[in-house]
């Protein structure tokens, strides 16, 4: 979980310009627990969210990009989610960022005790 984390921050950070934001959520919806990790980086264009979570991709494989990787991070995150029931979604607008979450079902979330 912890690998899974850094990967999407480490996206967040890796994809975005000099004094953009990385912004991360944690909630509690209805039963389940929720991660957000958003960013106003460069997005990506419709449709590359489908791509981007298969094995070595990427949506940019051109021999010009700017960014290193060989695509296994976010395939990580959602074999991650998978084991542990989450649900994954990534949304993203090109040129206005990227919004990932993770919905962690309520029998996966293991309940804080209260201490008298």
């Amino acid at each position: 979980m912890q690998k899974a984390l850094l990967n999407l921050l480490s996206n967040a950070v890796k994809f975005n310009e000099k004094g953009g934001w990385v912004r991360v959520a944690v909630r509690h919806d209805g039963d389940c627990l929720a991660i957000e990790v958003s960013d106003n980086g460069i997005g990506m264009p419709a449709g590359a969210e489908a791509l981007i979570t298969k094995l070595f991709s990427q949506f940019d494989t051109s021999l010009a990009r700017r960014h290193d990787g060989i695509g296994l991070g976010l395939t990580f995150v959602q074999r991650v989610a998978h084991y542990h029931d989450a649900a994954l979604t990534i949304s993203s607008r090109e040129g206005e960022g990227t919004v990932v979450n993770l919905r962690f079902p309520a029998h996966r979330v293991v309940r804080a005790l209260e201490v008298a």
